[in-house]
């Protein structure tokens, strides 16, 4: 969900159909709603219950992403 809403707010700035500022600002607030969910929420308790070399893959993934 976050990361449609993201893309939809992208669109929107890019294309004239709102201010981009506010449009850049609601997609970045998704975008920071979707690392939330994965670093602390859902991905978080999916990938505990896996073996170590998962977890540390994505953990991986995570810094990847964020940075």
């Amino acid at each position: 969900f976050g990361s449609l809403l993201m893309l939809l707010f992208g669109y929107a700035g890019e294309s004239g159909l709102m201010p981009a500022l506010p449009a850049f600002a609601l997609g970045v607030a998704f975008w920071v709603y979707m690392i939330y969910t994965l670093w602390m929420g859902e991905g978080k308790e999916a990938v505990s219950t896996t073996s170590a070399s998962v977890q540390t893959a994505y953990s991986t993934m995570m810094w990847i992403i964020i940075v």
